[in-house]
């Protein structure tokens, strides 16, 4: 399901002066298979990416996406792990609250998918997202190629 902000903040509590009071309450590390993890290195840290600190809303979503990419032999498209949990504005627009603040978005294969430009990211990788209720960034006006979130988005999306 993707919500509203106006939802979001009603059932997660409101984010104030970047700080997100009900955080713990919410959140949870999720695992990363095993034979997808070896595959999404983590940009801050240049490892392999075993867990994923994500909204409990968004985790088992998420875990469904992770087992069809494997399934689909589609692993050694997800090059890197960009992001998820981070409280802070939509870049570019300020006062505007990303859905990573809320850990409900995720960002993959940043280096190849740069905001604004055409994205790279593999069309079955975008599927298998949005059959499991993920709207994709790459679909905005502003193109946004990694993004893949469960709530609403700032940008109005391509016609």
């Amino acid at each position: 399901m993707i919500m509203t902000k106006e939802q979001a903040v009603a059932r997660y509590g409101a984010i104030e002066n970047g700080s997100w009071a009900n955080e713990a309450m919410w959140c949870t590390r999720l695992a990363v298979p095993a034979a997808l993890a070896r595959h999404m290195i983590n940009t801050a840290t240049g490892l392999p990416t075993e867990y994923i600190y994500v909204n409990k809303d968004m985790a088992q979503a998420l875990l469904q996406v992770f087992i069809q990419i494997l399934a689909a032999g589609l692993e050694s498209e997800l090059k890197s792990f960009d992001g998820c949990f981070h409280v802070r504005d939509v870049r570019g627009m300020p006062g505007e609250l990303s859905a990573h603040a809320y850990a409900l978005a995720i960002d993959l294969n940043a280096k190849e998918n740069a905001l604004g430009a055409i994205p790279m990211i593999c069309p079955g990788i975008v599927k298998i997202f949005q059959s499991n209720g993920f709207s994709w960034g790459g679909r905005f006006r502003r193109r946004d190629g990694m993004h893949f979130s469960r709530c609403w988005e700032s940008e109005i999306p391509a016609s």
